[in-house]
């Protein structure tokens, strides 16, 4: 894991993001990426900051099945207000890339994922920040069902640095 994340995250800090990377990385898991995606975006920084309150969250909402509940709202708020805002664009910008070709599939060259994956590796440089072993997603082929097999990958314990890489 970057040493620069380390730096800015001790371990207690870091285990507190365990649960909502835990949720993001279980885009990994499902074959129901349209219901991923809908909750996923309600617990994006971009979507938790732009309100004060759950009140003023929930209002223009209020007719959705919000998948976010007033204590999660709180909890997510909190933990994204005492982040540096790199680490917010980082996690913005993975949303973008596991979204951005979603409904259409993605069929080479993939453009606009692959503008994405150059955003975050700019941010990421610019920020010290180690880029994750490319390994780790080599062992996934590319498949025919469109948007590919569900997989297993310790993201959570990778990102986070609580566990080892799975060799």
């Amino acid at each position: 894991m970057a040493e620069a994340i380390k730096k800015d995250f001790p371990l207690e800090a870091r285990k507190k993001w365990f649960d909502f990377i835990a949720f993001l990385s279980s885009y990994t898991l499902t074959d129901r990426l349209d219901i991923w995606h809908e909750h996923a975006a309600d617990r994006m920084p971009d979507s938790i900051l732009e309100f004060s309150t759950y009140k003023e969250y929930e209002g223009p909402n209020k007719d959705d099945d919000l998948s976010v509940e007033s204590e999660e709202f709180y909890r997510l708020q909190s933990l994204f207000r005492t982040t540096p805002p790199y680490i917010l664009s980082l996690i913005e910008i993975i949303f973008d890339i596991a979204t951005v070709e979603l409904y259409g599939g993605i069929r080479p060259p993939a453009i606009e994922s692959l503008k994405d994956i150059n955003k975050f590796i700019k941010l990421a440089w610019d920020n010290n920040v180690t880029l994750p072993d490319h390994q780790l997603f080599r062992r996934h082929q590319p498949t025919n069902t469109f948007y590919g097999d569900c997989f297993k990958m310790p993201l959570p314990e990778i990102l986070l640095g609580l566990a080892p890489p799975r060799q």
